[in-house]
């Protein structure tokens, strides 16, 4: 009996490992600004041409486009290989961001989710981070180099999330909640790994799904689903991103802190920084007067940021 289980495993996970067939995209208007063309200094030949089906690292089957930056677009993946984390499992999915050619913070992100994923495993706080569950280099066909992050896929920012409640306001409890497991966060981002976010924002701030029939759904639906497109003046593809996971079926979401390209890891605890971060909005007195700034400067900028996204106040 334990053998016929272990073949039919197996012939799942080779079936699973196949590229699958994706429906042909539909063609926007050429004059409609679509995405990260909207960027100042956009120049397309800086994104990597990704399309749905294209397989990368020869194991991720990338299906939709769910984001994008001023520096990169993120993708969720098939990854044919199994579960990033259970390899037992047939498939997993996997948000795969493609860095720009020319992006001077790739490298250096790649280091920091390094240090933050490995310095202290058992502190409670260690968990509460969106680091890289892989990393690899692509090439696009103008021989340019694209590297690339393989994440946990996220529901959703804070941004979106608070507006799935009434008036755009999280409830008292879950706000109680979210700031203490956040704080945790920062902690162990400050303590045991002496870096400064210098960037929280409600972007920068992701929910889990809250079951992973969500995400199952809906890469479900991707297999059957069109994505639009329009191919630009230089001939190159640019998608529309499609993110939208629908109302919230129970507010089981972890926040988790993301995108560590702007932060900083002080080399000892009484260091100080002198250069210009945080957004404007967000910035914390000793950074607009430049006397040096060091962890502190986060939790400022956590204040203002729990203000404005939990309370819906208005900056």
């Amino acid at each position: 009996m334990r053998s016929i289980r272990c073949a039919v495993r197996r012939s799942f996970t080779t079936l699973h490992r196949r590229p699958l067939p994706v429906p042909t995209s539909q063609r926007l208007p050429q004059n409609e600004p679509v995405d990260e063309e909207i960027c100042p200094g956009y120049n397309s030949k800086k994104f990597y041409p990704a399309r749905p089906g294209d397989v990368l690292d020869d194991h991720y089957q990338i299906l939709v486009k769910v984001g994008w930056g001023v520096s990169s677009t993120t993708w969720f993946a098939r990854d044919m290989r199994g579960h990033p984390r259970y390899r037992w499992e047939p498939e997993g999915v996997v948000a795969l961001k493609i860095t720009n050619a020319d992006s001077q913070t790739g490298a250096r992100e790649r280091d920091i989710e390094d240090h933050i994923a490995k310095a202290d495993p058992s502190h409670r706080g260690h968990a509460l981070f969106g680091t890289y569950l892989n990393s690899f280099e692509i090439c696009s066909p103008e021989g340019e180099r694209h590297l690339c992050f393989a994440y946990e896929p996220m529901r959703e920012p804070l941004w979106i999330f608070q507006r799935r409640f009434k008036d755009g306001v999280i409830p008292l409890p879950l706000i109680k909640t979210y700031v203490r497991v956040l704080l945790i966060g920062l902690d162990y981002l400050h303590k045991s790994c002496s870096i400064v976010h210098t960037d929280l924002k409600l972007d920068n701030i992701m929910v889990t799904f809250e079951d992973p029939a969500v995400l199952n759904e809906f890469m479900d639906s991707q297999l059957n689903t069109a994505m639009q497109y329009k191919t630009d003046l230089s001939g190159r593809p640019v998608y529309r991103c499609c993110n939208d996971f629908g109302p919230l079926r129970k507010v089981r979401n972890i926040p988790k802190i993301v995108d560590f390209g702007l932060s900083t890891r002080l080399p000892c605890q009484n260091d100080r920084g002198i250069y210009p971060i945080q957004p404007d909005h967000y910035r914390a007195p000793e950074v607009i007067l430049g006397c040096g700034w060091s962890t502190s400067t986060d939790i400022w900028n956590f204040g203002v940021l729990v203000r404005f996204a939990f309370f819906n106040y208005k900056i």
